[in-house]
This record gives C-alpha cells, structure tokens and sequence, in this order.
C-alpha cells in the first residue's frame, strides 16, 4: 500500500512537473513577436497661401500686393496647377500682373498656370506673381470693383517624370 501511494504520488507529481518544466523550456527555446503594418493611401492637399494687401481706392496706376503661392499640406508630393479669375472680366484688359514665368507656365487652352516641379510635402510653391498694376491709361469712369479669385489644384507626382505627362494622365482618368 505503502509503495501504491508513494507511486501514485510521484505519477501526481510528474503530472504536475513535468508540463511546468516543459512550458519553460519550450518559452527558453522558442520566440515571437508582432508588427502592426498599418498601409494607407497617400493623398495630395493643398492649401492657397496669399499676402493680400487691397488698394484703399482704385485710380489709374496704382499697384497693390497680392502674392500667390501654394503650399502641399497632403502626405505626397504633387504637381500644381492655378487659375487667376477675375470676377469683372471689364477689367482685367486694364489690369497688368507680374506672372513668374520661371517656375510657372501658362496653358492657353485651359487658362491654368502650371508650376513646373513637383512641390514636396509641406513645402510652398514660389510666387505665381507678386502685383497687380491698374494702367495708368485707364479713364476713371471705366474703373469698376473687381477681385482676382484664385483656384488651385493638385495632382499626385509619383509615377510621373513632368507636370505635363502627370496633368494629361489626370485629363485622361477624367474623361
């Protein structure tokens, strides 16, 4: 009887033992870990970023500040394209702006001005002009109020070596 519970006591006690042992060893021999790789779309947006200085009053020759640039607030880099309107067509013929045409070029056929790099996450477009001038020749009967709206839009850069190429894949998943 004696040997009967010794014997059922060390089967107890391996039962016991011998999974902890095994849990540790296999813990000592083995390894894991986990990444969470979160994949999400890039997106392009921008921001139109002016130092607008309005004339206290519209008379022949005056020139008043309006610096327009462009600023990628996305998480890609992006072409850019902008179109200055103005609200009274009677007066842009009057009008004369200093268009950076370094960095900016102009589509007759859309009326956007295209800047020609790609602009980098958080970055600003230079200038696409600075001034606006009101001929000196202009009667003062023919003034009337006026505003320069400016329209801004961007297109994603990867994949594409120039605005051009970029702007015309955009025109062509338009349509």
């Amino acid at each position: 009887i004696i040997i009967a519970v010794f014997l059922c006591f060390v089967a107890s006690l391996v039962m016991i033992v011998v999974p902890i042992v095994t849990n540790y060893i296999s813990a000592y021999l083995t390894d894991t870990d986990e990444k969470d790789n979160n994949i999400s779309v890039g997106y392009n947006t921008i921001s139109i970023v002016e130092d607008f200085e309005p004339p206290t009053e519209l008379v022949a020759g005056i020139s008043f500040k309006k610096d327009v640039k462009v600023q990628n607030i996305g998480t890609v880099d992006c072409y850019i394209r902008v179109k200055a309107v103005f609200t009274n067509s009677d007066m842009e013929p009057y009008c004369t702006i200093d268009y950076n045409t370094s960095d900016w070029v102009y589509n007759d056929t859309d009326g956007y001005w295209y800047f020609v790099n790609p602009v980098a996450v958080n970055d600003i477009s230079s200038s696409l002009f600075t001034m606006v001038t009101l001929d000196d020749d202009i009667d003062s009967t023919e003034i009337k109020d006026f505003d320069i709206l400016i329209y801004a839009e961007s297109y994603q850069s990867y994949g594409y070596d120039t605005y051009q190429t970029a702007w015309a894949d955009y025109h062509k998943n338009k349509s």
